[in-house]
């Protein structure tokens, strides 16, 4: 697949924005030792603002492989452990009570049946676990 370049510069230079927002987004949440799964992570900000505020580990995973490559050369730079993976929303390839907590941000309102999302990301969540869906709106 090739990569348009052009719309990975765009993403990069907006990255600063992007990563200040997310941090306000999740000031007040702490992810201690959490595993954490972020559906739809598109630029993976979610993902790594939970492992700057203390997870253990996240999941970025994105139905998107431009998305995910994006990302994943921000991992090659930063050295931050995340996993990636391309998924799809409805339809999670991981076991009832995986993570402690699920996070999805603006690709939440994109998708077309979020009361299958929802669900899904219940199914996957521990019990107890906390759902955080964010939005810059």
């Amino acid at each position: 697949m090739k990569v348009n370049i052009q719309t990975l510069f765009m993403i990069a230079m907006n990255m600063d924005t992007i990563f200040r927002t997310t941090r306000i987004q999740l000031e007040h949440l702490s992810f201690d030792n959490m595993n954490v799964l972020d559906v739809g992570c598109g630029t993976g900000a979610l993902g790594h603002v939970a492992i700057e505020k203390g997870a253990k580990s996240a999941v970025c995973g994105d139905i998107s492989y431009l998305m995910l490559k994006t990302d994943m050369a921000k991992n090659k730079v930063s050295e931050v452990k995340l996993m990636n993976c391309q998924l799809d929303a409805e339809d999670r390839p991981f076991g009832d009570d995986s993570f402690d907590s699920v996070i999805s941000g603006m690709t939440f309102g994109t998708l077309p049946d979020q009361e299958i999302v929802v669900e899904e990301m219940v199914r996957v969540a521990k019990p107890g676990a906390g759902l955080f869906r964010c939005s810059w709106a």
